[in-house]
């Protein structure tokens, strides 16, 4: 399968026209077979294109942490 039909998206490699997925884990010993490629060679991913990066995401329990809720109060 080509590098450029596939993407990475929930914990998985999703091959694009097939919609076939294969969990990190499963790739992880096949993975540690593979030899480590140079830094020049390396393509990352166009900063425009991250999701989660630079984004603000508040905890669940904010609020209950500032009004002083029991299980977070003194």
């Amino acid at each position: 399968v080509p590098v450029s039909e596939c993407g990475a998206a929930h914990g998985a490699v999703v091959h694009g026209p097939s919609k076939r997925k294969l969990g990190y884990g499963a790739l992880v010993p096949l993975a540690a077979t593979l030899p480590v490629p140079d830094a020049a060679t390396v393509q990352l991913k166009d900063p425009a294109s991250y999701k989660l990066l630079g984004t603000r995401i508040g905890g669940v329990d904010n609020a209950a942490i500032v009004s002083g809720k029991p299980l977070f109060g003194i």
